[in-house]
């Protein structure tokens, strides 16, 4: 705990999402809130590897 809120706890960190990304290309990743509605969206690379079709 501190009493700086810019200031996170390393010992508190949870996971809560995780996506298996087996190669080491395709794992680009974006998180924002939506403006209107608030909802957390979340965009991922496919974690295939190089010359894979989608």
């Amino acid at each position: 705990m501190t009493d700086n809120p810019n200031i996170a706890d390393e010992g508190t960190e949870k996971m809560i999402l995780g996506i298996p990304q087996p190669f080491g290309n395709h794992n680009g990743g974006h998180l924002a809130f939506g403006p209107k509605d608030g909802m957390l969206y979340i965009g991922f690379g496919e974690g295939g590897k190089m010359g894979r079709p989608l």
